[in-house]
């Protein structure tokens, strides 16, 4: 039986994934504090301070991941056609973070309003 090594990839490529991985963990937790925090009863502020933490890790998903599609596009154009599996995820992952940026913006201006300033 021959053992075989494992394909080596690109450092950039696993950088881009584990940034991926952080933020898509990050904004999935925040979600999760939101939710809990709407259930329980968190106060105003901490709500709106989650809200505003979404946005922003929603934003940071968005940006990490579309840097994931164009690395992924040049890898698949280079020749490299395994890399169709996760271009594919980064563009759900994406869409799910601009989403939850969206939502969160959303709710911020109807609970308060965008120009308004904390006291």
């Amino acid at each position: 039986m021959k053992i075989m090594r494992p394909e080596r990839k690109p450092i950039l490529v696993i950088l881009v994934k584990r940034t991926v991985t952080l933020f898509l963990g990050l904004c999935l937790m925040v979600i999760f504090l939101y939710c809990l925090g709407t259930a329980q009863g968190f106060m105003d502020r901490t709500q709106l301070r989650l809200l505003r933490l979404g946005e922003g890790m929603g934003l940071f998903l968005w940006v990490s991941a579309g840097y994931g599609v164009a690395l992924d596009c040049y890898l698949i154009y280079r020749g490299r056609i395994r890399y169709v599996r996760s271009l594919v995820s980064y563009v759900f992952i994406g869409v799910f973070g601009i989403a939850v940026a969206l939502f969160a913006a959303f709710i911020v201006v109807l609970t308060r309003g965008a120009g308004s300033v904390e006291p």
